[in-house]
């Protein structure tokens, strides 16, 4: 019987993982809370990541000439999350973890290459867009691209690993550009003019 208590490194061997500053390894984390984590991934996958892609099979199905209904969205929702739990099983989902890379100037450099891909994909039509009408977040949206679905952060770091000295450098400089910035706003900040206390007089005559 599975101790609830018992680390990961007891059946698997998987090291550190670096998030932002701060690193974790996963082989000491208790198996219960690791359980509880690869469900809450697995919920996102079969939850958001669907429902993103539902959205083209919805259009995709319509633009053939089906009649879109409940019935038809269970459907289709139910291949969707299929298909995606024979991809887990199977190791062939995309892992990369969106968010910060690690340092300021990683962090800066991702950022300028998910601005120059929207610049590029957007007016072709290759940029997902959030759905509010059906749930589905700027963050999870989800389009057809290269033979499979890609969210932003997946069509960003294409760009970000193809120009990825080029973004370095430009991120050097814009940190540079930020730092200067900030210490110029810090040094133009206007201070609050003291209050004047007034007599029971000065009231007065600013009433009359």
């Amino acid at each position: 019987m599975t101790n609830l208590n018992d680390t990961v490194s007891d059946s698997a061997l998987m090291g550190d993982f670096t998030w932002g500053n701060v690193s974790i390894n996963l082989d000491n984390i208790p198996q219960n809370v690791f359980v509880g984590l690869a469900k809450q991934g697995i919920i996102h996958k079969l939850g958001n990541e669907v429902a993103a892609g539902l959205v083209k099979v919805k259009e995709k199905f319509e633009k053939e000439g089906g009649t879109w209904d409940e019935d038809v969205k269970e459907e289709k929702s139910i291949e969707l999350r299929q298909q995606m739990v024979q991809k887990i099983l199977e190791g062939t989902i995309g892992l990369r973890i969106g968010g910060p890379r690690g340092t300021t100037i990683e962090n800066i450099a991702f950022e300028l290459a998910m601005k120059e891909a929207e610049a590029k994909l957007a007016p072709k039509g290759y940029w997902p867009k959030a759905d509010r009408k059906n749930g589905i977040k700027a963050e999870d949206a989800q389009i057809e691209f290269g033979g499979r679905q890609m969210t932003r952060d997946d069509l960003a770091e294409m760009v970000f690993d193809k120009y990825h000295d080029r973004f370095m450098k430009a991120a050097e400089d814009e940190h540079k550009a930020r730092v200067e910035k900030a210490k110029l706003a810090k040094a133009n900040q206007v201070k609050p003019v003291a209050s004047v206390d007034k007599s029971a007089e000065d009231v007065l005559a600013d009433l009359i």
